[in-house]
């Protein structure tokens, strides 16, 4: 750091205060440089994360400052530097806060830079198939990766499937992170079937027969979502709420669906998630998903 008169200031040449202690990090401004620009996806970060990095920080620096100020003598430096506390309470109202919805302990993470783990089901429906966690059921679908270690699950060929399992509980919350890009990915429609305990290894793949159903919401309810932006290249998420609703209506009647069949079948394990690339027409034919979770 460096007071505001562009002395640098460090621990050891801090001016001694007329008690004979060390005053730190008075009068300064924090040495900052920008190193690349920043661009902020749509889906950015709810005001409940501001407000929690927000109390958090300032609960820090004061407690920080209160200590370079020596007015905390019963706190040292490197205490505060290597086991810093957490405000109990939020500036911001704590009922209107806990009423959003957070994922502390998810339930499945399938997630392609730890898992490249994929099986190839076009036409092989035997049981070790059907208990994968990640197969392609029709067309291209593969995982890939690159030198900057964007992993992905990825399709360039419309009416390619794949399917995600993964463990739920009653009322499931799932997001899936995919890439939205201004060149190359297109759309893609989602669906979730599911899957009793007792049906797990039983319940048949959709498969490139099924592919047609998409087009009709009441054999197959889905949503699409698009990977398609103006700018840039960046991952994009976004979440099929069990709990409360979405601003989407037809992400509503998709995630309706699927907790009353869910209901009717009861002992509910699983929910399989299936990804189409609907990309038929023009040159953005592309589909990548990195990262689905259940909570």
């Amino acid at each position: 750091m460096e007071y505001d008169n562009g002395t640098i200031l460090t621990e050891e040449t801090a001016d001694p205060r007329p008690n004979g202690l060390q005053i730190y990090w008075a009068s300064y401004k924090p040495q900052v440089a920008k190193t690349k620009s920043a661009y902020y996806p749509t889906n950015h970060p709810p005001w409940t994360t501001h407000q929690y990095v927000a109390d958090t920080v300032l609960f820090t620096l004061i407690r920080v400052l209160r200590t370079g100020m020596g007015c905390a003598d019963s706190i040292n430096a490197h205490e505060v530097v290597t086991h810093p506390s957490l405000p109990e309470a939020t500036a911001a109202d704590k009922a209107e806060v806990d009423s959003c919805f957070v994922c502390l302990e998810p339930r499945e993470r399938l997630d392609a830079r730890t898992l490249e783990s994929i099986v190839n089901g076009t036409g092989n429906d035997d049981l070790s198939v059907r208990e994968s966690p990640v197969v392609v059921t029709c067309g291209d679908w593969s995982w890939v990766t690159d030198e900057r270690k964007r992993s992905g699950w990825q399709s360039d060929q419309a009416g390619s499937l794949i399917r995600f399992r993964l463990k739920v509980n009653e009322e499931p919350t799932i997001s899936l992170t995919y890439m939205a890009s201004h060149a190359s990915f297109g759309d893609f429609q989602v669906t979730f079937q599911p899957i009793s305990k007792d049906n797990a290894s039983m319940q048949p793949l959709m498969g490139c027969n099924d592919v047609a159903k998409f087009e009709n919401q009441t054999l197959v309810p889905s949503k699409k979502l698009e990977g398609r932006r103006s700018k840039y290249s960046l991952w994009d998420t976004f979440v099929f709420p069990g709990k409360v609703d979405s601003n989407d209506h037809i992400t509503n009647e998709l995630m309706r669906k699927t907790l009353k069949k869910m209901q009717e079948l009861r002992d509910i394990e699983y929910v399989d998630m299936y990804i189409k690339n609907t990309n038929y027409f023009g040159d953005r034919k592309r589909v990548k998903v990195q990262t689905i979770t259940s909570c």
